[in-house]
């Protein structure tokens, strides 16, 4: 609580307006608030960490050079050559230098990033308070216990307001979610015996600190009215898998959350007495090479459909398919012929590689690079298990690059005793089909916008040519100023050539929160124009949409899709859009926005897919689905196209979608139309309101899922 000499200070720097004359211009946050909970009025001198994004004096330009190159199949922009369409007029800095100084931020404290475009400031509560005219307090997430010191609103004089996008930290009630809906994670039975054992491996992880760990809270299951999974109890952990991976506990037992039931995000502390870590670069990005500390576990779902045997003479109900179990005739050509053994409901990587026809294609070694960001960690014992049940092309011991982004000191969270749900399913989604690249699992300490931001600052040489995130959030629980922020940083990273893969979310047009239904909710990062979309399908033969009403107990969730409220429909996709429009007659259109960017772009397989995690009970099979999945599976379709081209002397596929959907208004699609199914689920409604497949783009698949030669022949790189 405040003292009262310091309530009386806030409440006197509150009624303080900043030194200017102009007129304010107010900027009004929404907060959803079973999320987030109002607690104490901020100590006036409490840190605060604020940025201004700024706009540069000639970024409009930078849609038409993008374009240019993606019609030309031309090199994109390095890094270096961003300054000309990022850095701010010299009259923008000046007014912002002013208006800080105005409120008693001495020059010293403030820093511009490398094009100027972004100025930080270390400063407390009380400054912020003064400068923007308003009030911070605490807040607490809900659903992980972290506070957040922030204001409902802030204000900027109206000079100020056509160069200023958002000032990040002050009003952003964002904490980041995965994408995974109800029931992402099935079963939980006992592996299959393996047919082979990792062997001695050569990656070794050594700690050079020690770490504490302290949980705030008890975790919670949220699956069942007990807090203990069934699944978990009637489930036989993995034979262990032999291997030289080192890993070293922290001192103090860490809280697990990621159980085979739903369980709550909690907030944790940590302190050490010693870090190591290897920058490739200081501003952006370490990669590991000491333990850390347990930190903040991800919600992980999971639904059981079937009882595991309590006896070890009965069998599991899943069977696990390899490469050579799986016959199939060779040089098949049609999409939607797969392999025989193929099963909707425990679907194997070789049948998901060989139905987007990646199984064909072995790449030139880490001639391409992909990588997928999270906000978790995962043990390598996971990912070895995983490989030898399902990516035989990876030799023993092979575990992708891990690093991390923010934090310049921030190292791998290498001291985890289970996995995070969202990390895992990634990394094994991306390792599954897209062995064989250079494959990065990042971990991030910053906000959505802060991650693409960590992104653009890699060198160009380690920048990855493509990206999946499993995250998002929506629309309506952000400020458009922070949604405009977010798609200019994604601008600038696709410029760079890198593609910008995500999920669009799970249970239809309510996104993750049937609550809010109607109207239908709209993704914030799929609603960025620069930013891939992916939704999610279901079955072999053929792919539906993520849920179809005709087939319930296939898939529990439906894929999100729907149209921007903040962004306006992109010139590349007004065609797709107007037919969609057309041909459902416009149906439910009170409820979404007609004119705005229509999400997804595309989409892939994301249901029940053989995966491997490590729970507090050892290492279980499951079978994950939703969007999760369907990004990184995209993502490495994506890459192995890089690849491609990159064999062919080729540039990178960067931004995708005008040529995508250009080619798709001319006949000419790279993709496998869905025109089964739909994107439903709005509030108590089973079946309506929602968006229908249809032949064509629409809200539930976009242009479809991928097939590896067509994208090839469609980008030139055949």
């Amino acid at each position: 609580m405040l003292l009262p000499s310091s309530l009386l200070l806030s409440a006197l720097l509150f009624f303080t307006s900043p030194d200017v004359d102009a007129k304010l211009h107010k900027r009004n946050v929404p907060l959803a608030t079973e999320t987030w909970v109002k607690r104490d009025v901020a100590a006036a001198e409490a840190p605060v960490t604020f940025s201004l994004a700024l706009t540069g004096e000639n970024f409009h330009e930078l849609e038409a050079r993008m374009m240019s190159i993606s019609k030309e199949r031309g090199n994109w922009l390095k890094r270096d050559e961003l300054a000309y369409y990022t850095r701010p007029s010299e009259l923008a800095k000046r007014h912002v230098e002013e208006f800080l100084a105005s409120g008693g931020v001495a020059r010293d404290e403030i820093a511009y990033s490398a094009h100027e475009d972004v100025v930080t400031v270390r400063s407390n509560v009380g400054t912020v308070a003064r400068l923007f005219n308003t009030r911070m307090h605490d807040y607490e997430h809900a659903p992980s216990g972290e506070i957040f010191t922030r204001a409902l609103h802030y204000e900027l004089p109206d000079h100020l307001d056509e160069h200023v996008l958002h000032v990040r930290g002050v009003s952003d009630f964002v904490k980041a979610e995965p994408r995974r809906g109800a029931g992402a994670f099935e079963g939980g039975n006992k592996l299959p015996q393996m047919k082979k054992v990792v062997s001695s491996s050569t990656h070794k992880t050594t700690s050079t600190k020690k770490a504490t760990s302290t949980s705030t809270k008890k975790a919670t299951s949220t699956s069942s009215k007990k807090s203990t999974s069934t699944s978990s109890k009637k489930s036989t952990p993995i034979k262990q898998a032999t291997s030289s991976v080192k890993t070293t506990s922290s001192t103090k037992k860490a809280t697990s959350t990621t159980k085979p039931a739903t369980s709550s995000t909690k907030k944790t502390t940590s302190s050490s007495t010693k870090k190591t870590s290897v920058c490739t670069n200081k501003a952006a990005v370490c990669t590991s090479s000491a333990k850390t500390t347990s930190t903040t576990t991800k919600k992980a779902t999971s639904t059981s459909t079937k009882k595991a045997s309590t006896t070890s003479k009965t069998t599991s109900t899943l069977k696990t398919y390899y490469a050579s179990d799986l016959s199939y005739p060779t040089g098949l050509s049609s999409p939607h012929e797969y392999p025989a053994g193929c099963i909707d409901t425990n679907a194997s990587f070789a049948c998901i590689t060989r139905m987007y026809g990646t199984d064909v294609y072995t790449p030139t070694k880490d001639i391409e690079s992909l990588a997928v960001v999270n906000y978790g960690a995962w043990q390598n014992e996971s990912v070895l298990s995983f490989n030898s049940l399902h990516q035989p092309k990876a030799p023993a011991g092979y575990i992708p690059n891990q690093a991390y982004l923010g934090d310049p000191d921030g190292l791998w969270d290498a001291n985890i005793t289970v996995d995070d749900g969202e990390a895992i399913l990634d990394i094994e989604c991306a390792i599954g089909v897209a062995y064989g690249l250079n494959i990065t699992a990042y971990q991030s300490s910053v906000d959505y916008t802060g991650t693409v931001e960590a992104l653009i600052n890699l060198p160009d040489a380690d920048r990855p040519g493509v990206v999946s995130m499993s995250y998002g959030l929506q629309e309506n629980d952000v400020d458009k100023s922070y949604a405009v922020d977010f798609c200019q940083q994604a601008q600038i990273l696709t410029a760079l050539g890198t593609t910008f893969v995500v999920a669009t979310g799970d249970n239809g047009v309510s996104i993750n929160n049937s609550t809010t239904c109607p109207p239908f909710a709209s993704d914030m990062m799929s609603s960025c124009p620069y930013v891939v979309g992916v939704g999610g399908t279901a079955n072999f033969n053929p792919e539906r949409a993520g849920y179809e009403p005709s087939l319930p107990e296939l898939y529990n969730g439906w894929s999100s899709g729907g149209f921007s409220r903040y962004f306006d429909t992109p010139s590349y996709q007004n065609a797709s859009v107007t037919n969609y429009l057309a041909v459902t007659n416009n149906s439910w259109s009170e409820y979404y926005n007609g004119k705005g960017r229509g999400f997804p772009d595309v989409a892939a397989y994301g249901q029940s897919i053989n995966t491997v995690q490590k729970t507090v009970n050892g290492v279980y099979m499951y079978l994950a689905g939703g969007t999760s999945a369907s990004s990184p599976i995209f993502a490495s379709v994506l890459a192995l196209v890089n690849a491609k081209c990159a064999e062919a002397g080729k540039g990178r596929v960067g931004w995708m979608q005008p040529t995508m959907y250009a080619a798709a208004d001319a006949g000419n699609t790279a993709l496998n139309d869905i025109t089964k199914g739909g994107s439903y689920w709005c509030g108590d409604y089973e079946r309506a309101p929602g968006f229908s497949c249809e032949a064509g783009w629409d809200p539930a698949t976009g242009l479809g899922t991928p097939y590896f030669q067509k994208l090839v022949d469609i980008f030139g790189c055949s």
